[in-house]
């Protein structure tokens, strides 16, 4: 195979992080949890007026509407921090290098993976990574800053060729996601 792009990448604190908001924001659950932290929040916002609670009981209830709303949001760090941990890539420092060539890409860690490009389910990017969301749920990220050969502006062409999909936003701010809906409101107007 003929290398036209190269990576060499590893675990890094900035690579656990990106995979967690990433996970966090585009899980497959990701809207269904929010939903429930949601309705748990109201729930407990709404519980001293429906059962006439005031002083510490009411108090209790705002502190645990809160708390769960909190929660909610500090996901992504709940999820990072629990990877510093446990994930042996970061831990032990290992050097992960991914090819890329005209009919498909390898992944070397410790052992060499090769994937050919209708294999990638969703194609994502930020302003500083790649996200490479794989048919089997697997997800490559690729740092912009790590390439050793090719271009990484070259690069994002060259996988909507090999792949035939569009690259989606990896996060989208929650303006822009009440912007879309109301632009989708609009157009169905």
């Amino acid at each position: 195979m003929t290398t036209l792009y190269e990576v060499k990448t590893g675990h890094t604190k900035k690579v656990l992080m990106a995979f967690a908001k990433f996970y966090n924001e585009n899980g497959k659950n990701y809207r269904r949890l929010m939903f429930r932290y949601g309705i748990s929040a109201a729930l407990f916002f709404t519980l001293p007026k429906a059962l006439k609670l005031s002083g510490l009981h009411a108090a209790a209830c705002f502190a645990a509407g809160i708390f769960i709303i909190a929660l909610a949001f500090a996901r992504p760090y709940l999820t990072y921090f629990g990877m510093l941990g446990r994930d042996i890539y970061y831990k032990y420092g290992i050097k992960i290098v991914m090819s890329f060539g005209h009919s498909g890409f390898t992944v070397q860690d410790n052992e060499k993976h090769m994937y050919k490009y209708h294999e990638i389910e969703k194609l994502y990017a930020d302003s500083e990574i790649y996200y490479l969301h794989m048919e089997g749920g697997d997800l490559y990220i690729v740092p912009k800053e790590d390439f050793v050969q090719g271009s990484p502006d070259d690069f994002y062409k060259f996988m909507q060729q090999s792949t035939g999909k569009e690259f989606g936003e990896a996060h989208v701010s929650l303006k822009q996601k009440l912007f879309r809906m109301n632009a989708g409101i609009t157009d169905m107007k």
